[in-house]
Parts: C-alpha cells; structure tokens; sequence
C-alpha cells in the first residue's frame, strides 16, 4: 500500500476442474463479487477488514453534511468508492483504489498515517486490507459460493 494506490492482491484457489474457458470468467465474477461486498460493508459503515463499524463521524460535521447521520459511509462526494476496482493478475486479483482518489482511500484506510496535521487525529476507517491481512470470513466465505458454481 503506497499513496499511488491502496490495495491488497487475493491469490485465487482455481480447482483444476474449472477449464482454461471458465477461468477467466471465474476470475472476473470473484474480483466483482469481492468488490460489491467490500462496497455492501462499506454502506453500512463497517469495515469489511475488522466488521467493527466505523467511528462514528463527528456531531457538527454529520448535522451539517449527512443530515445528523454519523455513520461512516466514506462515500462524502463518491468519487473515492466509485475508483474501487479489481484487476486480474494471473490467477490473483488485485483489489484497491489508484489514481486521484489512491491519497484519500490512503489516508482513511490507515487514520492518515504520515499526515503533517492530521495523523493522530482523524479516525482509522479501514476497507483494504494490509499485508498480511484478509477480508472478513464471511466475505471470503462467499467465493467458496461460485467456485461451487463452476464445479457443480
């Protein structure tokens, strides 16, 4: 995870009953499934690292911005959960943000880390995971869901 990118890479277990046709196919529809679940979590402000929620976002900000809502939903203009992607990479799938929205999905996915002002101050919101981590079990569960799919 750098500033030019936050993202984690999944190296996919393909069984060898899924043909050289269907592995690519397999491929996208987990790198979609992974996505739209990390989004879901997301949307009702929990992290799909940790499934603890969000910290709640500050009083005056939410009565202001989000209506008196405090859930973290990292979703304030859009633009940073629109440029979450996947990429296939042989049989891995890399997952993240990169581009404009890489220093803001940096910066709360690690509570702005290395900020001259910020770090300290402003809440973790993990949504990626770092090295060594994974996304929860329940979401990782659902993979073992479409690999059936393609063995069935």
């Amino acid at each position: 995870m750098s500033h030019g990118e936050t993202s984690f890479t999944y190296d996919v277990p393909i069984p060898d009953i899924i043909n050289r046709d269907d592995k690519n196919k397999f491929l996208k529809k987990v790198g979609q499934y992974l996505v739209d679940s990390m989004l879901d979590k997301i949307a009702d402000g929990v992290s799909p690292v940790t499934g603890k929620p969000f910290t709640k976002l500050n009083k005056e900000y939410a009565a202001e911005e989000h209506g008196g809502d405090r859930t973290a939903i990292l979703d304030e203009h859009g633009d940073m959960l629109q440029a979450l992607t996947y990429k296939i990479v042989g049989d891995r799938i890399w997952v993240g943000i990169k581009g404009d929205e890489a220093i803001k999905s940096f910066a709360h996915n690690t509570g702005f880390k290395g900020h001259p002002v910020l770090e300290g101050k402003a809440p973790k919101r993990q949504f990626i995971p770092e090295k060594g981590e994974s996304l929860l079990k329940d979401i990782m569960a659902g993979i073992g869901d479409i690999t059936d799919e393609y063995i069935a």
